[in-house]
């Protein structure tokens, strides 16, 4: 059943009312399926295509195919994306699909669900993503997004759970956000969606105010042109953004042209120098119960030494690596890049003590590494100063590390300008490898046998 009415309000003591559209639709349950709605009534005269993909429980990747009913099911990972794509209609209630936990593992495993604009994406084999900062692959050219389904039944509870986030770590294509109400609350989530300042602008409009910003602020490491991806038949034309983050997340040894790393090189001989006599602290709790780790930078200036500051409560297990090690000199892709990988001096595997280097870079990326003058008079990087901390967040991309020597030769500059001036114009989505250690993050989590989530694609072009 749907529903399409006009609204009235009127504001009570005023002459002021309001009139709006409301689409309401009911929506089929099924058994072990999770509920998602996606629309495309924001960009007339432009086809939008879902593809959907999930992993079973050996960890392969396929595509999903939806049945008559919207049922999803995995097809053999050598099935090529059209086996599974759809264009969504054009009409105010869209298009259902129902997604499942492909994998049968008890917490399920996140799959991606691609929304492209125009055009397909014309990739041969469920195993293969989309890389579009790769020269020849075949999603360049195409202006396309991704969200990350996930569907699992709760150990605890018993119940159906799905969460939604979205992504624009490896690129920026169109904006989109979803509706989603969380299982802990009893109001309608919206993530995604640009801050209300911005509604009234296209995507494009988005891109080129960010892309202005970026180069005329700070033109040999933010701005640096060749991180911007334009359509190569159109140069006025965007495809998606791939900025600075997003370039050194995927080419960790390899600087664009233009981009000036001396600029980190001596923020670094900095920060080395300030932990000569400095401890810097971590809470590594997550690891080991009141676990909590101490860096400092060894007598040679070479390495920083991590090690624990009680190791009766810094448990080593097979699972958590040593609670002792070194960090060589770090350099600008373990800041810009997210240390996302085995490359960096900061990266370590997910719950291991060395993962705890995620803490430095996100801290580093809002200006709070070092944390000079902490108000409470003692900086420990983790969850209680950054994911949980809504006051210090109030300060990110406010530099605390003016105390350093230099600090007048770098400014502002080894800040990440990117993840700041994205989450300017969208709050909540993922614009950078950390931004969930930040508290950054558009996951929602829903009852999915109460509700389902309603997915709707912004007005790209102008």
């Amino acid at each position: 059943m749907a529903i399409n009415s006009k609204q009235v309000l009127s504001e009570s003591g005023t002459s002021k009312s309001y009139a709006f559209n409301m689409n309401i639709a009911a929506v089929t349950q099924y058994e072990s399926y999770a509920a998602y709605r996606i629309t495309n009534h924001n960009n007339p005269g432009h086809k939008l295509y879902i593809v959907a993909l999930g992993l079973n429980a050996s960890g392969q990747q396929s595509v999903v195919q939806f049945d008559s009913n919207g049922k999803g099911s995995l097809l053999p990972q050598s099935s090529p994306y059209s086996a599974g794509t759809l264009e969504v209609p054009t009409t105010a209630l869209g298009l259902v699909l129902y997604q499942a936990n492909y994998s049968g593992l008890a917490g399920g495993i996140g799959g991606v669900m691609y929304a492209s604009l125009d055009k397909p994406i014309p990739i041969s084999s469920g195993g293969v993503s989309p890389a579009p900062w790769t020269a020849g692959d075949p999603s360049q050219g195409i202006t396309f997004s991704q969200y990350e389904p996930n569907v699992w039944t709760n150990a605890n509870t018993g119940i159906l759970n799905a969460i939604l986030d979205i992504t624009d770590i490896n690129f920026a294509g169109l904006t989109q956000g979803f509706y989603g109400m969380p299982d802990t609350a009893s109001n309608n989530l919206n993530s995604g969606f640009l801050s209300e300042s911005y509604t009234s602008l296209s995507t494009e409009e988005v891109y080129n105010q960010m892309q202005t910003t970026l180069q005329t602020g700070w033109p040999t490491s933010w701005g640096v042109e060749s991180s911007f991806y334009l359509a190569s038949t159109n140069p006025n034309q965007w495809v998606m953004l791939l900025g600075l983050v997003n370039w050194l997340g995927q080419n960790p040894i390899v600087y664009p042209s233009g981009f000036n790393q001396n600029l980190y090189t001596q923020y670094v001989d900095d920060v080395w120098e300030y932990y000569k006599t400095n401890t810097l602290y971590i809470d590594a709790g997550e690891i080991s119960p009141g676990c909590e780790l101490k860096a400092q930078t060894d007598v040679g200036g070479i390495l920083m030494n991590v090690s624990p500051v009680n190791s009766s409560l810094c448990t080593v297990t097979s699972s958590s690596g040593p609670n002792t090690w070194t960090w060589t000199k770090f350099n600008a892709s373990d800041f810009v890049g997210g240390a996302a990988g085995s490359w960096s001096t900061l990266w370590g595997a997910n719950g291991t003590y060395k993962s705890m280097g995620k803490y430095v870079s996100a801290a580093q990326s809002v200006g709070f590494l070092p944390y000079c003058n902490p108000p409470s008079g003692l900086f420990v990087y983790g969850p209680d100063s950054l994911t949980h901390s809504t006051a210090n967040q109030a300060n990110y991309w406010t530099a605390q590390y003016t105390c350093l020597t230099n600090y007048s030769q770098y400014g502002d500059t080894v800040m990440n300008q990117y993840d700041k001036y994205f989450h300017h114009y969208i709050p909540l989505n993922y614009g950078w490898a950390y931004d969930d250690v930040l508290g950054i993050s558009s996951a929602v989590t829903i009852d999915a046998t109460k509700s389902g989530f309603t997915m709707e694609v912004h007005n790209f072009h102008k």
